[in-house]
């Protein structure tokens, strides 16, 4: 085999195609199983079945059924492992699945803790200004009392430093 053809990736040619009669495997009708005919071969007469041991020698019979045996046993191991990888992935889902639902019934109810924690601190944030504006109020209340106090002392110090000057107050 030369280089060139080696590092190219173009597939050899095809074998010719054959009569069915002379090799059974060229034929996509006929079944693997040298017991069971392939579902289509029910229109087919019986002389299409898969081997005749009028046509084969008894060695080409034999490698035939040796062959057969090896693709069957490689087609169901492959089988086998498959099916044994999909199951314990399915497993795994239906688990994983079973997991969520168990979850999101947990967020659900933490949510609704958090939903009525965050309703009691608003109480007490509101409550908390509620008494903020009561203070701003008291001392709005305070600071008017003070100037009022102010006021009354003032006229009180009017009051009597003009009866000590004209000794008593008529009040008009």
């Amino acid at each position: 085999m030369s280089a060139h053809a080696s590092s190219s990736s173009v597939p050899p040619p095809l074998p010719p195609p054959t009569h069915p009669l002379t090799n059974p495997l060229a034929h996509p009708s006929t079944s693997i199983s040298p017991t069971l005919p392939s579902s289509s071969s029910s229109t087919h007469s019986p002389s299409m079945s898969m081997t005749s041991p009028s046509l084969h020698s008894p060695e080409t019979a034999r490698q035939i059924a040796e062959a057969r045996a090896a693709l069957e046993a490689s087609m169901t191991n492959i089988g086998s492992s498959l099916d044994i990888t999909l199951r314990s992935r399915a497993q795994d889902l239906h688990s994983n699945s079973k997991q969520l639902e168990k979850q999101q019934k947990d967020v659900v109810k933490a949510t609704e803790g958090l939903r009525k924690e965050g309703d009691k601190l608003k109480k007490v944030a509101d409550e908390g200004m509620r008494r903020v504006k009561e203070l701003g109020n008291v001392q709005n209340w305070a600071e008017m009392l003070e100037r009022d106090f102010l006021v009354l002392g003032e006229t009180l110090r009017l009051v009597e430093r003009g009866s000590e000057g004209s000794g008593s107050y008529t009040g008009s």
